[in-house]
């Protein structure tokens, strides 16, 4: 049984999804240490403000996650840029079964639900802009995160 809930409520997954996270997009932050993401992430203990965290359970074995924040890195695009749908990640053996949709409906749900008329992400992969797409999301451009290359995206909640 798939169940979205709050890393609020299972703080004892930081460590994993700081691995998950470092593991996925460490690369593209040069200061980015395992220790300073497990700590960003106990900032996300949060269900009614940002930033938060959702996990995805299969019983109680965590397999995603998809966080909701204020900035993902792009603070030159000034402050109407937020929410920021990030760290949306899902265990290998689980993609492609519509986890990852579910995630975003919850972060989505949640920005709505704060009131935030809008929200946007950014990826570092070209092949996933068609995917954000076909969930409803608007390319808006292309932009620079440190040195790598990102599409920055944007969906009416």
């Amino acid at each position: 049984m798939l169940k979205i809930d709050y890393l609020k409520n299972h703080p004892h997954f930081i460590p994993l999804l700081a691995r998950w996270s470092f593991d996925a997009w460490g690369m593209y932050n040069p200061d980015a240490t395992f220790e300073t993401v497990q700590q960003k992430l106990t900032n996300h203990l949060n269900d009614h403000c940002l930033p938060l965290t959702v996990i995805a359970l299969r019983g109680n074995v965590p397999i995603g996650m998809a966080s909701l924040r204020v900035s993902d890195g792009c603070d030159h695009l000034g402050p109407n840029f937020t929410p920021w749908l990030g760290s949306l990640f899902v265990i290998e053996q689980e993609r492609s079964k519509g986890v990852a949709g579910l995630l975003i409906q919850e972060i989505l749900q949640k920005a709505k639900d704060l009131s935030f008329s809008e929200c946007y992400l950014l990826t570092f992969q070209k092949n996933l802009v068609k995917y954000y797409e076909s969930l409803g999301w608007n390319y808006l451009q292309d932009d620079v995160y440190n040195i790598s290359p990102i599409s920055i995206m944007k969906i009416t909640t």
